[in-house]
């Protein structure tokens, strides 16, 4: 101070940091020691040299350390102001600076400080002389050999982290809300298509579904591919389908429909309630056909006979062959008078027409009508089979009609 100056003057100084200055004839910043006014100082020296190079003496400056307006305001002034703060040692452990002025100039038994000392600047974890877990940075400061501490505890660091973090999650929320709904937006876009394809194919039995996966809008390159295996395949199934279905019903030798075929027709016109006439059509003598011929011919005479057939047929009738050399003929919305012209007239195109090898040859026809004879159409078939069996009887070659007024055959 100005009083101290003053009292100071033309006096001899002989402390051992003024002779240290001396000697060093070096910048020189010394430990903190007691002044002969009792203040706890920090000497700072710079020597003084002549243009001649001679050394001439030094010019030194004090640093009270318990009146430290130079250190409190590098050190103790923060924006924080929070509960951080930060103290200097040197390095024998004394107190050069603190925000405790009552512990300046004394030591700090603290080992931690000798690892810091050795590793010169880093953070760390650890527990102070109060037992409070402290989160610190360190850095020594080499020309003069002091170590400074910043520290804080962990608690209050944490807490502070949690309300940030807190804050940042609470101000976020809105635009996380919103992509959320934009993500799950673009997903359902994305998987409807295949949603779609897949709820399709649980369905693929359905007739329908073909034209259902056609509808679907796969706007993307990968859906639209998928949906192209899709269809390829649908459409093989359903031809696989469809054509087993024909074969199931069909005759293999003549392309006529076969006793399964009859089922579904005779299903069919029962359920819509379409009368029709029935004719019973049988190849007369055809065993000697194969006697005398051979299966190979007998089979080619009833591939002829039923193309014969298939020509002289509306499009709406349909032609069976049960087996062997039987067949029927369905006629509907046909009367029992139309269809006897018919039986006689294709009775007399058979009789006419030349078959492979054998030349000609005859059947007998048996015509009955649903309902006209009966209500069922087993019934109606057992009476077109007795008027076959008439006609064979009588002399073949010839159509036998079910009388309408006659009783049923039970």
């Amino acid at each position: 101070t100005s009083n101290n100056i003053d009292i100071l003057k033309n006096q001899y100084v002989d402390s051992i940091e003024a002779l240290q200055a001396l000697q060093s004839k070096k910048a020189l910043i010394t430990a903190p020691y007691q002044s002969k006014f009792g203040d706890l100082i920090i000497m700072m020296s710079e020597p003084i040299f002549s243009p001649q190079g001679q050394y001439l003496g030094f010019l030194s400056a004090g640093l009270y350390l318990q009146e430290n307006q130079l250190l409190n305001r590098l050190l103790g002034e923060h924006y924080h102001k929070d509960d951080s703060y930060t103290y200097v040692v040197d390095r024998q452990k004394q107190v050069l600076y603190h925000p405790d002025k009552n512990v300046l100039g004394k030591l700090y038994p603290i080992p931690l400080l000798d690892d810091f000392f050795l590793e010169g600047k880093g953070t760390r974890i650890f527990t102070n002389h109060e037992g409070v877990e402290m989160l610190g940075g360190f850095a020594t400061i080499p020309a003069v050999d002091w170590l400074v501490v910043s520290q804080r505890p962990v608690k209050s660091a944490l807490q502070v982290h949690e309300g940030l973090m807190l804050n940042v999650v609470l101000k976020s929320l809105p635009v996380m809300l919103l992509m959320l709904l934009i993500i799950w937006g673009l997903a359902w876009l994305i998987s409807n298509p295949l949603r779609q394809l897949a709820q399709e194919a649980k369905n693929m039995r359905q007739s329908d579904t073909l034209q259902r996966v056609q509808g679907i809008n796969t706007w993307y390159f990968e859906a639209n591919e998928l949906k192209k295996a899709f269809l390829t395949g649908l459409k093989s199934v359903h031809q696989h389908v469809g054509q087993l279905k024909i074969d199931t019903r069909t005759d293999v030798l003549t392309g006529l429909n076969n006793r399964r075929g009859l089922d579904s027709i005779l299903a069919k016109l029962t359920r819509t309630q379409t009368p029709f006439a029935l004719l019973a059509l049988d190849i007369d003598r055809f065993k000697q056909v194969n006697d005398n011929h051979g299966h190979l011919v007998g089979d080619l005479v009833l591939k002829e006979l039923a193309n014969l057939l298939r020509a002289n047929v509306r499009n709406n009738d349909f032609c069976v062959r049960l087996g062997g050399e039987e067949f029927v003929i369905l006629l509907p919305h046909c009367s029992l008078q139309d269809a006897r012209f018919f039986a006689e007239r294709l009775r007399l195109i058979i009789s006419q027409h030349s078959f492979p090898t054998i030349d000609h040859l005859t059947v007998s026809c048996g015509v009955a009508a649903w309902p006209l004879h009966a209500s069922t159409t087993e019934i109606v078939f057992r009476m077109a089979d007795e008027m076959l069996y008439q006609a064979k009887q009588n002399g073949r070659n010839q159509i036998r009609v079910a009388n309408p007024s006659a009783p049923t055959v039970e």
